[in-house]
């Protein structure tokens, strides 16, 4: 974003926090860390944002596990002018990241590996904690679920 266009924006906004359900990490040949967001609300699957959050910075490696449903801390960098640039420009970085439960997303893997349809997975939920979606249970219960689904074995294709 130009600077001089952000400039004229009173208040400008500069950060702002969003929910983010499917998004990439990886570290480029430089070492430095970069977000994809893969979100087709956000059009932007293509774009690399820089990551200035040092906790998950960490995280990014081959060996660790980051949850791909987070909230995103965007910023706007301070003015900066390339070789290619006309003008200084501000770039939207990740300033800090919130993981929210990546139990969420194993127990839609553990539903896929035990062959439970959304209909009999919602059952469940309705059942055990009178909720509608994986997404209303607390911090405690998507644990509980993911346990309690490891101990049905996988369906056999033979069964499908």
């Amino acid at each position: 974003m130009p600077f001089s266009y952000l400039s004229k924006i009173k208040p400008a906004r500069t950060l702002q926090l969003i929910e983010v359900k499917q998004l990439r990490w990886e570290r480029n040949q430089y070492g430095k860390c970069k977000a994809f967001i893969l979100d087709d609300i956000y059009n932007c699957a293509d774009l690399g944002f820089s990551i200035t959050d040092p906790a998950i910075t960490a995280k990014i490696n081959p060996d660790q596990e980051v949850s791909s449903h987070c909230l995103l801390c965007m910023s706007l960098a301070q003015p900066w002018q390339g070789g290619n640039d006309p003008e200084p420009m501000c770039y939207r970085l990740v300033a800090g990241v919130i993981e929210l439960l990546p139990e969420i997303t194993l127990i839609g893997q553990e539903m896929q590996r035990v062959g439970w349809t959304i209909t009999q997975g919602r059952h469940y939920l309705q059942n055990q904690f009178s909720k509608q979606s994986r997404y209303q249970l607390m911090a405690r219960k998507p644990k509980h679920l993911c346990n309690f689904s490891k101990v049905y074995p996988p369906l056999s294709r033979s069964t499908v």
